[in-house]
């Protein structure tokens, strides 16, 4: 029997709405397919030191590649999206975890619905990549993008051929990659690494701003009431890698007794 037959496949939609491919991925739609006993070797061989390696692993078998489509052009944050899909349809559209109270201190248990963190989409009045950002310190326009998995790629093979292992380098590289032009012209990859080592924290900041005013995806933040003194926390971001790969044995037990209710 084939066993690519019997796999279920479900639809999904990237928060980009596919808006910065071009026309290879009409509307963001994706096809995936859950985990199973392959991937659960990967997760028990992966430690936590190699999350990034898990994360492209669990993501390149289990997700419906459209032609001319690769997963080293996929933006971060549908990234990101994408791999909270597969572990919703793969284990669980829930994960509890603790929420402690800004207002009275008070720590309690929280079933948070994954599909229910808030989400952006592109908007008419976002811009076309790349962005322009004037940097306050350096007083100088430049030019970014948001980044691709392709970045972080680049990076892993970037640092394993480093002669030095500096903590930054990495994030360093990664802002080298996301500039496309400075003072309305190109650079060289080292001349721009180059000019993010001399950046003030100020222009980094500008940096980081404007990538996150224009990006789509998950923004984190998911409303919670306190059970002690009925605060709402509507600011409250998830710490959704803890138990991620691994639900906690009660959320299972849980699950498995509201499908016998269903």
């Amino acid at each position: 029997m084939d066993n690519e037959y019997l796999r279920e496949w479900h639809e999904i939609c990237l928060p980009s709405l596919g808006v910065h491919y071009g026309d290879k991925l009409p509307a963001g739609r994706l096809k995936i397919t859950p985990w199973t006993v392959a991937q659960e070797e990967a997760i028990a061989r992966n430690s936590e030191n190699r999350q990034d390696d898990l994360t492209h692993e669990l993501l390149k078998s289990n997700v419906a590649w459209p032609e001319g489509f690769a997963y080293e052009d996929m933006l971060l944050t549908d990234q990101f999206f994408a791999l909270l899909q597969l572990r919703v349809i793969s284990f669980l559209d829930f994960m509890t975890l603790t929420h402690s109270c800004p207002q009275c201190g008070d720590q309690h248990p929280v079933e948070v619905k994954l599909n229910n963190i808030t989400i952006r989409t592109p908007d008419e009045t976002d811009p076309d990549e790349p962005y322009s950002c004037f940097l306050p310190k350096r007083k100088v326009k430049i030019e970014l993008r948001q980044q691709r998995v392709g970045d972080l790629l680049a990076a892993e093979r970037y640092l394993k051929s480093a002669i030095t292992t500096a903590p930054e380098l990495r994030r360093k590289f990664l802002y080298a990659r996301q500039i496309v032009s400075v003072g309305g012209e190109s650079a060289k990859f080292d001349e721009k690494m180059h000019f993010v080592s001399t950046l003030a924290l100020l222009d980094l900041n500008a940096i980081t701003n404007v990538i996150e005013k224009n990006s789509t995806g998950y923004r984190g933040t998911y409303t919670v009431e306190c059970p002690q003194c009925k605060t709402q926390d509507e600011r409250w971001v998830p710490p959704i890698h803890e138990d991620f790969f691994r639900p906690k044995s009660t959320d299972v037990a849980r699950a498995c007794q509201l499908a016998e209710q269903d």
